[in-house]
């Protein structure tokens, strides 16, 4: 594990200008806005006034189609007026974006809601590098390349942690730091919690080389929603 966060972090360096002081509105990225937990997230961006537009980054064609059919069957009021789909591969330079829409992308962002990753507690650490571990560093280059500094929110995992109580480095509960021990992940051993570990590591490690702000949020297992008539991931 630490050997992937130092192959992807080791020519980090401190950014060469100051970032660009963001306006009162925000203009955000979301990866993965299809997933059980994305198409949520996507409704609470476009319920908050301050958002002023969203970039949904996924690597399907009809991620606008399938939103509406979400939002219809969820009795939510459907109105992408804000929202730009983009199909997009993450794990490429500039996400494979066209050079308008990154440029464009890069002026105006300045949050970064990291929401992909494949959930499959049967993968190895290795299957996660070319993909998921390398969209992490890719959102990375796009906070430092981006004109306001793009805060990035990493939805991260409880699995990241889940062998918390059983090591030695913590004395209670789990910490709100993000410290750097490798026996924390889920053990087994198991990729998916790795994985978050390697990730959460590249961002503190960007963070404290390059002044990359951000924040990694520590999910549990998600259910069906609060809401009357919703239903739970079928696949889970």
């Amino acid at each position: 594990m630490r050997d992937i966060v130092d192959n992807f972090s080791h020519d980090l360096a401190p950014p060469s200008s100051k970032p660009s002081s963001p306006s009162e509105k925000h203009d955000v990225v979301l990866t993965g806005s299809t997933s059980s937990l994305g198409k949520y997230i996507l409704e609470e961006l476009l319920a908050e006034p301050s958002i002023s537009h969203v970039y949904c980054l996924n690597r399907s064609s009809d991620a606008e189609e399938r939103h509406r059919k979400s939002f219809v069957s969820r009795s939510v009021k459907a109105d992408f007026s804000r929202v730009a789909f983009l199909q997009t591969d993450i794990s490429k330079v500039h996400f494979g974006l066209s050079g308008r829409d990154n440029e464009r992308l890069l002026d105006t962002v300045d949050i970064f809601v990291h929401n992909v990753w494949s959930v499959d507690f049967n993968e190895s650490l290795e299957s996660y590098e070319d993909v998921h571990i390398a969209s992490t560093w890719r959102v990375v280059d796009f906070s430092v390349e981006s004109k306001h500094r793009a805060h990035i929110d990493f939805i991260c995992s409880i699995a990241r942690v889940g062998n918390c109580l059983s090591s030695d480095t913590i004395e209670e509960g789990v910490p709100e730091t993000l410290p750097d021990d490798s026996s924390l992940p889920l053990p087994l051993p198991q990729g998916y919690g790795e994985s978050k570990h390697v990730a959460s590591r590249i961002l503190a490690t960007a963070a404290d080389r390059a002044a990359v702000p951000g924040s990694v949020i520590r999910a549990g297992h998600l259910a069906g929603s609060s809401k009357q008539g919703t239903e739970w991931n079928k696949h889970e």
